[in-house]
This record gives structure tokens, sequence and C-alpha cells, in this order.
């Protein structure tokens, strides 16, 4: 009987000492990794170096799916799922940017959610999972708009979940505990039961991945990356490595420089505080992965370097890499001054999705009206783009990329 418990103690020793986040991985495990300080700025790239041809998607518009935000893309073989934080809602557009319908709704009754702080999709099985991070719930979809279930995320996960991201039969989240340690470091990273909401396991110490840094941060989509492809990646926001979690946790892709943010940079800042982003930003550091791509032999990643937006284009069989201060749509606009920019959204296994920011609507209206404009609409796009106005949802723009 002894010898049982003893067993039995030892393997719940070794049971706690293996979970996830415990382990630190080691730097040179990345599959991929750039050095920054080896190449040379090439000043604005342009989107034809990379990508044939632009199509853009002109958005209905109507007081049914009107956008107060673009929060975050992810497209299927038939639909253009697009998350508006700002009014709460998620709406399903086809390829052609005509609206289909919204995805559940407000409210306290059963389908309705308090909050949409992300969404995650199921492909296969046509699911969308939406988390509601209000009242700790995730809610669960069908492409049609059908409610199948709400899943109450357990009572022992004592914190704040921000984003999800769907792997494998498995839903992932990022994680802040409701009380905030600087003694002890807590998981980035939790894997959540799909059927009971129970926790599975953590990830990621926060102090050897995120430079000590816990807080849930939002920004424009979500620190799950290709988050519709088969392969999803999660980067911490002050970590330098974008890490897989298709089949377990481990780097995939990381960034190196002298000038990274280091966690001596921080001994000064209180990371309890939310308002200390702020104060972070203004260390001319290269601080966040802000975007990452993957389109077949392609790596497309958008870093912060002080106050500037860099892009990493790294083809994965060549071991290569090209540096840009962003890429130019010259497909669209005739030259880079005064272009709109476009953001990266999302990506498929021929190309990348991009959109407008909702502010910019007018100009390009004045810039079409007044010949700015380089791409050739057909008259189907004409006479939509001539009925624009200063309301109108903003347009998309899917790049196909070069063979």
């Amino acid at each position: 009987m002894n010898c049982i418990r003893w067993i039995f103690l030892v393997l719940s020793i070794l049971q706690i000492s293996c979970r996830g986040y415990q382990k630190e991985l080691s730097e040179n495990e990345a599959y991929y990794n750039v050095d920054i300080d080896t190449l040379g700025n090439r000043g604005v790239g342009s989107i034809s170096s990379y990508f044939k041809s632009v199509k853009p998607i002109i958005l209905e518009t109507s007081e049914k799916n009107l956008l107060k935000s673009i929060d975050a893309i992810q497209v299927t073989n038939d639909c253009i799922f697009i998350l508006d934080r700002g009014y709460k809602k998620l709406y399903c557009f086809n390829k052609a940017g005509r609206f289909i319908r919204q995805i559940g709704h407000l409210g306290n009754g059963p389908g309705e959610f308090s909050n949409i702080s992300d969404f995650t999709l199921d492909e296969n099985n046509k699911l969308i999972f939406i988390l509601d991070n209000y009242i700790s719930k995730i809610h669960v979809y069908k492409f049609t708009g059908e409610h199948i279930s709400s899943i109450n995320i357990h009572n022992t996960i004592d914190g704040v979940l921000g984003h999800i991201q769907y792997s494998n039969n498995q839903l992932f989240t990022d994680y802040q505990p409701n009380k905030i340690s600087t003694k002890r470091a807590a998981p980035l990273l939790i894997k959540i039961d799909i059927n009971s909401g129970k926790l599975l396991d953590e990830y990621l110490s926060s102090e050897i991945y995120n430079l000590g840094f816990q807080l849930i941060t939002f920004k424009n989509n979500s620190y799950f990356y290709s988050k519709n492809s088969h392969s999803p990646y999660y980067a911490p926001i002050y970590s330098n490595t974008v890490f897989s979690i298709e089949n377990n946790i481990s780097p995939y892709f990381q960034i190196k420089s002298n000038r990274l943010l280091k966690k001596d940079d921080l001994e000064t800042f209180d990371l309890s505080f939310p308002g200390i982003i702020a104060d972070i930003n203004n260390l001319n550091k290269i601080k966040s992965i802000l975007n990452f791509l993957e389109i077949s032999d392609y790596i497309i990643c958008e870093y912060s370097d002080g106050y500037k937006l860099n892009t990493i284009v790294f083809s994965k069989t060549n071991k290569s890499a090209n540096l840009y201060e962003g890429l130019f749509d010259d497909y669209v606009y005739k030259v880079f001054e005064g272009s709109i920019p476009h953001y990266m959204a999302c990506s498929d296994k021929k190309g990348m999705y991009a959109y407008m920011n909702i502010n910019d609507v007018p100009l390009f209206i004045d810039y079409y009206k007044s010949g700015k404009i380089k791409f050739e609409f057909n008259q189907f796009e004409i006479d939509m783009i001539e009925n624009l106005s200063e309301d109108s949802n903003p347009l998309l723009f899917y790049y196909e990329l070069r063979e």
C-alpha cells in the first residue's frame, strides 16, 4: 500500500512539474529566425513585388450591417466574417461583399451575448466560437447563424480572457490573472475543453516569454495569427517569437536584434497598471510583433520599432528576408505619397486579405473622383463606388500571390 502511495505521489509531482508554462523553451528552437540587424532597410516596398493582382471587395452598406470598426476578419471558402467590437457585432458577407447575416445578438436570453471580444472558426464543421469575456462564456453558432450551445468557462480559471483560437478540436485563449502578482509568473496561454469549458493546460510563462507583462490588451486583429488557416500561431505582445499551436506549443518564427526590448528596460515600470503600455511604447526599442501571415512560401511579419511599423518578407525556401517600411499598394494608387494604408487581415493558400480604415472612406471617394486611383474597376464596381458615401462601409482587398 505504501509503495502504491509513493508511486502516486511521484506521478503527481511529475505532472505538476511538467505543466506547459513552467517549462522554459530554448531561444534557439525557433524553426525560422531573422536577424534584423543584418538586413538593409529597403524603404517602402511595392505590393506588386510579391502579389500578381488585387481584387477590391466593396462591402454592402445598410442599417443592418453598418460598421463602426473592423477589429478582425476571417475568411472561408464562401464567407467573410467581420468583427466589430465597437458595435459588438459579428457580420457575415459573401466573397463579393454582399451582406448575408449577423451572427448572434446582444442580450441576456438563450443564444445571446453581452460582449464579443473575439471569435474563431472551425471550418470543417462550419462552427463559430464567440468569446464573451464579460460573463466568461463561449457561444457556439453554425455558419448559418443558428445558435448551438453556450459553454461556461470553468470557475477554476480565475482571470480575464481576451482572444480565442480554435485548433484541432481544442480552444486556446490568452490569459490575465484577476490578481496580478509581480512575484509569481502567470501563464500567457491556456487550453480549454471545447465541451465542458474546463482548463486543460497552461503554457508560456509571462516572466520568460513576455518580460513579466501579464495584462490582456486589445489591438486590431488578435495575438493569434493566420487565424483561418490550419496552422494557427500566437505571439505575446512583448515577445520576439511567434509560437505554433497546431500540435504542441513550439517556437516557429523569431526576430533577433540588439535593439529588442528587454526585461531590464522595464524595471522601473509598474506592469500591473494598464496605462503603462503608453509609456512602454515611448521606448525607442523593437517591442512587439504586430502581425504575422503565412502565405505559401512567404512569411510576412510586421513589428513595431519605436513608433514605426516595419515589415519583414521572409522566404522559407531560400531562408532570406527583406526589410521594408511597409508595403505600398501600387495596383490601387498611382503614387505612394498620400496613398491610403491597407491593413493586413488574414491569408489563405493563394493570397491575403486587407482592409481600409473606416475613417479613410471619404478620402478614397475623393481620390476616385479626382483621378488619383490607378486601378481600373469594372462597370459593376464603378456603379458601387459611385454610390459610396462618407458613412459607407470600407473596402476590402484580396491580393493573389505571385507563383
